[in-house]
């Protein structure tokens, strides 16, 4: 990526939680509303159609968080939290709407033929939110939060396994050289994470300063967060003074809220992103939908986990973004055909692929749970779930959970699936009250 203007990008508007993939819905009668930044014809509230000025508070609703809410740029975990950092902190690159990456605090980020060697070129006149100028050591600072081996954050699992730390360094101010061990071809698709916000090597969480539209004001965890509109950003000025996240703890209360006029935006994760592109068919716009969710949230980091595993890189055709454009060239007609589905995939592997391979119904991908559960899960079984905490704290019955496991090692009835979840129960179990989770 080697992109040195300043990009024509959507983002400053839409950035209330546009890199999680979901969309925001305004209330009846109110124009589309998002937190950071206006369009040159439509504006920040209000009645339907016409100018409208800038300034004001807006609310936005979104469902979940609780007493473990946070603002670490680095460890969102629910969608207030997203949020929250969405506004806060920016990435060194973003994702545009067409899947190209684009400069955001970095002007540049170019790889070596051999692509160990990535340098990148700080965006020069941007500053945190308490003044200070954002440098190459900021950058590096926030790489090494989030790669750090020991225990990587949500951005840095790939990072922490591919950077040489000692051979990686800051050039000057504005140029972080970043080394790695292997080569790594889409280093740059990385640091465009929304959860690798940049911030200063002196972040304090109790003071959270990031280079976004918002600056912190205050945080209620599991209540209300608010954020002002900061005076010196470097792209497109918010288009609100002030901007609210209301938690919620269910969908209903949240839509009561929004048609009561308690809040003027709530997440909608799906309507939006249906509509979103412009594309012509349903089918495409399922298959759009799909990548922004689907994909990258289940499919797409559960095959990264598995192939990292053992070194092997697989997701590349996914992530590239010539394919996603090849695949939405097709219309949805051409892709689907009365119940044949990947019609083009299909004609492409008729002289490839045996006859009775292209026609036979989908195969699923299921975990062997039963020889799991019968064999090399049975020590586990016998000494962390019989034995464990939710029986000795009156979760489980232990008599009933002794005839299951009978059961299923007699071969009287298969239990497999039942005794996988009750045993990844006690080890969630065990993982938060270690933690010093309690109920409310």
């Amino acid at each position: 990526m080697n992109q040195n203007s300043r990009p024509n990008r959507d983002l400053s508007r839409r950035q209330l939680l546009r890199y999680s993939g979901i969309g925001v819905a305004a209330a009846a009668g109110s124009s589309f509303l998002v937190a950071c930044g206006g369009d040159d014809d439509s504006g920040g509230g209000g009645g339907g159609g016409g100018q409208q000025s800038s300034g004001g508070t807006l609310i936005h609703g979104a469902t979940g968080g609780g007493s473990k809410d946070t603002l670490d740029p680095h460890a969102p975990v629910t969608n207030p939290d997203i949020a929250r950092v969405s506004n806060l902190y920016e990435p060194l690159l973003f994702w545009n709407n067409t899947y190209e990456l684009e400069p955001a605090l970095a002007e540049s980020v170019e790889g070596s033929k051999d692509a160990k060697t990535w340098t990148i070129k700080m965006r020069q006149g941007v500053t945190f939110h308490n003044g200070k100028d954002v440098t190459a050591d900021d950058a590096w600072f926030s790489i090494q939060r989030v790669s750090n081996p020991k225990a990587p954050l949500s951005a840095g699992g790939q990072l922490s396994t591919i950077l040489d730390f000692e051979a990686s360094k800051v050039v000057d101010p504005t140029t972080l050289q970043l080394v790695l061990k292997v080569p790594y071809a889409l280093l740059d698709s990385l640091l465009a994470e929304y959860t690798l916000g940049i911030i200063p090597t002196d972040f304090d969480i109790a003071n959270p300063v990031g280079t976004g539209a918002f600056a912190y004001k205050s945080f209620d965890p599991g209540k209300t967060s608010t954020f002002t509109k900061y005076a010196d950003y470097w792209g497109d000025p918010a288009f609100v003074d002030e901007l609210q996240i209301q938690d919620f703890t269910d969908d209903s209360a949240k839509v009561n809220a929004l048609q009561s006029g308690q809040v003027q935006t709530v997440v909608e994760a799906h309507r939006r992103l249906y509509t979103d592109g412009g594309l012509p068919d349903h089918v495409n716009r399922m298959c759009l939908t799909d990548s922004r969710l689907f994909l990258p949230g289940l499919n797409l980091a559960y095959t990264d986990r598995s192939s990292m595993s053992t070194s092997t890189e697989v997701r590349v055709p996914f992530v590239d973004p010539y394919v996603f454009q090849a695949a939405f060239s097709f219309r949805g007609a051409q892709k689907i055909r009365g119940r044949t589905q990947k019609v083009p995939l299909r004609h492409v592997a008729e002289d490839q692929v045996p006859r009775d391979v292209l026609d036979r119904p989908k195969a699923s991908f299921g975990a062997p749970l039963r020889a799991w559960v019968t064999n090399d899960l049975g020590p586990l079984i016998d000494d962390v779930l019989l034995d464990g905490r939710l029986v000795s704290s009156g979760f489980l019955r232990l008599q009933p959970l002794r005839r299951m496991v009978s059961d299923q090692r007699s071969g009287r009835s298969d239990q497999s699936k039942q005794l996988w979840q009750l045993l990844s129960m006690e080890l969630w179990y065990r993982s938060v009250t270690a933690a010093g989770v309690s109920a409310p």
